[in-house]
């Protein structure tokens, strides 16, 4: 009921069922996810970096996690091999100046910026102490290409969550951003209802 209550922010006309628990709607600081995170539970992000940040703590730390959604890597890798870099450190100054080319090119069409500097971001999360590209390439199929599994932690976008539901979803605030339009406010939407009992 919780839930559904929040929900109605959105969509005024929502109902929960008859038969509905109370459920839990909490706020939780983002710093302490992994003291209540556990297998099973949805962690859902309006942008790819946090989760890219979160699946790689995760398997630097012997924590079992997956991506949800087809695969991630085939944007991450096709960047990469359009730089035709052949160290971290050069394909990291490439994608700094390939970065202000884009947003500038976004800039003059009036087009938001915000998919390039998450691209950015996620590749600077991934590329964290690595010097080979070879290194890089495998780091981001371990990361983005992991298979689905009930005990495990789930990462997802909102887009590649939909449809999907879990007892337990944790919301990374700070990605969404409510005030600009009604698109939003139903990315939102679709973030919360993937909660059944408990929204974090």
């Amino acid at each position: 009921k919780s839930i559904i209550k929040l929900a109605q922010t959105i969509v005024p006309d929502i109902q929960h069922r008859d038969n509905a628990g109370p459920g839990w709607v909490i706020e939780y600081p983002e710093e302490d996810l992994f003291k209540v995170v556990r297998a099973g539970d949805f962690v859902l992000s309006r942008t790819n970096a946090p989760i890219i940040k979160y699946a790689l703590y995760c398997l630097r730390n012997n924590i079992s996690a997956h991506i949800q959604g087809k695969s991630l890597s085939a944007p991450f890798l096709a960047l990469l091999n359009k730089s035709k870099k052949k160290t971290v450190k050069e394909f990291l100054k490439w994608l700094a100046d390939w970065e202000k080319e884009e947003s500038k090119r976004l800039a003059l069409k009036n087009r938001s910026t915000e998919a390039v500097i998450d691209m950015v971001e996620s590749f600077e999360f991934l590329c964290d102490g690595l010097s080979k590209i070879d290194e890089l390439k495998k780091r981001i199929k371990q990361v983005c290409d992991t298979k689905p599994d009930n005990e495990q932690i789930t990462f997802s976008t909102i887009h590649g969550a939909k449809g999907l539901e879990r007892r337990r979803a944790f919301l990374i605030m700070r990605t969404f951003k409510l005030e600009k339009s009604q698109e939003e406010k139903n990315i939102y939407y679709t973030a919360i209802t993937r909660a059944k009992e408990e929204l974090y």
